[in-house]
């Protein structure tokens, strides 16, 4: 029989066991996160050394497209006016029917606060290119918003013709030429298009037009001020394009209201990519003395009060910056928990 082991007492203890553990699994998620600036005013992609570099680019290849759309972004969206003119006014004169080239033409007239050739140059867009349904969008959207509602549904009912078997956009046309009195237009697009498009586009016209005054999105500007000026609010995108009531071609959604409201207005950009937002005020017309205001930003969750003080034709009150932040999660396995 086998004796039972002494314990020896210069022998260290046995450490316990510690309880076995299973790790939860994890993912990493994305959420949106803005943040407010007003002490930078120029973003940190239009850095002095980005715009030397896009001018090496430019000055290499002064032909190659995309050397001068690089170089025209950078002017824009830091703000430097004069070589972004002189830029585009080259870009013209190479290549006058260039939609973009008079886009951007538009852009520096409505910075300028000359509103109304920003907007004549709009069309000339659309008269380049009388097929581009964008453009069209575009102007029947600013002709609505600025209350020329009649001139807005010329351009929908060009959409439609154009897109004649988008049932949406021939119930836009529907409801503007009914509006307009325009029962004839009506009747013959309903007839030019099959059964199934003409039924859905007639009960789709029946139902109240949507609503793009109302200011969505996790990037949302308003303005309030005091004297009896015109100010228009626009946010400059990262891509160098301007966005305001005018609209822009971006893919993002804008929402406009008030526009041509003497005291405040609205802007709004749904589905802004990452990156940093001018956000800028500019006085429609000739500058006459101080305009004093307030902006409200909302930036995917944070917001900002910030008072202003417009002395010229046009102001960057601050930088708005949307980011994506990466968190863990866990993953659902069955209900897994660490054991304790």
């Amino acid at each position: 029989m086998e004796r039972a082991r002494r314990p020896d007492p210069f022998e260290d203890p046995p450490f316990p066991r510690e309880p076995q553990r299973r790790m939860i699994p994890m993912r990493r998620v994305w959420d949106r996160k803005g943040q407010i600036n007003t002490a930078d005013r120029v973003p940190r992609s239009a850095s002095i050394t980005a715009v030397a570099d896009a001018e090496r680019a430019l000055a290499a290849e002064p032909d190659r497209r995309s050397a001068v759309k690089k170089a025209y972004s950078l002017y824009a969206i830091s703000g430097d006016m004069g070589r972004a003119t002189s830029l585009v006014e080259r870009w013209v004169s190479k290549e006058p029917l260039d939609p973009e080239a008079l886009t951007a033409r538009a852009d520096l007239a409505a910075r300028r606060g000359d509103r109304e050739l920003a907007v004549r140059m709009l069309g000339s867009v659309v008269d380049v290119r009388p097929d581009d349904v964008a453009g069209q969008k575009r102007l029947a959207r600013l002709y609505r918003w600025s209350g020329r509602a009649d001139l807005g549904c010329r351009h929908a009912m060009a959409i439609a013709e154009l897109r004649s078997n988008d049932a949406k956009l021939l119930a836009d046309a529907l409801r503007c030429a009914r509006s307009g009195n325009n029962a004839r237009w009506a009747s013959d697009a309903l007839a030019l298009v099959d059964e199934k498009t003409a039924h859905l586009a007639a009960s789709l016209a029946e139902a109240p037009a949507p609503d793009d005054s109302r200011l969505l999105g996790d990037l949302r500007v308003e303005a309030t001020w005091l004297d009896d000026v015109d100010l228009d609010l626009a946010i400059l995108h990262p891509d160098g394009q301007r966005v305001s009531w005018l609209g822009a071609p971006t893919r993002e959604l804008i929402a406009a209201r008030d526009v041509l409201n003497h005291g405040a207005e609205g802007l709004s950009l749904s589905g802004a990519k990452p990156g940093e937002y001018g956000i800028e005020i500019v006085r429609s017309g000739a500058a006459t003395g101080p305009v004093r205001g307030e902006l409200t930003i909302f930036a995917a969750g944070e917001t900002r009060r910030i008072p202003f003080t417009l002395d010229g034709q046009r102001l960057t009150v601050a930088l708005a910056e949307i980011k994506m932040v990466p968190r863990l999660i866990p993953i659902d396995n069955g209900g897994l928990a660490i054991a304790e």
